[in-house]
Formats: structure tokens, sequence, C-alpha cells
């Protein structure tokens, strides 16, 4: 969601602007006479908003002050309190505790960690 050198408020800006000169236009029309792609562009930009607020906020409450830090400074952040390994490549995707305990248990049931345990 948030590009490089990029803040949480300047992602909002950038995802919000519809690149309309004319708001009323639109208002005017409605969805009634929105074709079904410029509709489906509209929900999906919806959802982009609504999800990174949610994660902007989720992070402010629990005390950190991401608004007006840029992607760089998050994923620092992230890599010194140990939250991502530092072989991560930014813009792959990070394994969840539950996929790592996933990958356990079939390396188990394998017999692959035999010579481990």
């Amino acid at each position: 969601m948030l590009q490089p050198r990029e803040t949480v408020f300047a992602a909002l800006a950038r995802i919000g602007n519809t690149g309309e000169k004319n708001k009323n236009k639109r208002k005017k029309w409605g969805k009634k006479n929105m074709d079904p792609e410029d509709m489906e562009k509209e929900r999906i930009r919806k959802q982009g908003i609504e999800r990174l607020t949610e994660l902007a906020d989720q992070a402010m409450a629990r005390g950190l002050h991401v608004y007006d830090e840029t992607y760089e400074q998050m994923v620092r952040r992230m890599r010194v309190a140990g939250r991502i390994p530092d072989d991560w490549v930014p813009g792959t995707m990070l394994q969840t505790a539950a996929q790592l305990n996933d990958e356990l248990d079939n390396d188990l049931d394998k017999g692959l960690l035999d010579d481990i345990l």
C-alpha cells in the first residue's frame, strides 16, 4: 500500500484522489450511471483507504506514530524491534506465526526434524 519514501498520510491522499476535478459531477451522476468497471475501481479504492486507516489506527493504539513516518522508517523500526527478519525483502510476503507453525507441523509429520530433535 505504501510506496517508497511515502508516509501513511501521503498514501491516504494518493489513494483517496480520484483524479476528478469536479466532485459534484460524481455526486450528480451517482452510482446509478457508473459503469461496472468504474464501480469496481471505486470499491477497491475505498477498501484500500479503509484497510490503511485500520492498520495505522492499530499502530497508533500501540503507541507508534506512523502517520508521519516514511515506509523506510517503519521498516527500520520493525527490524530493530525484531518484528521482521533482517533478510526480508520489502514487497514480499511475511510469514505469520500460524504459517510458521503449520510448516513446523508438516516437517514434524514428515520426520524431517528427527535428526535435530
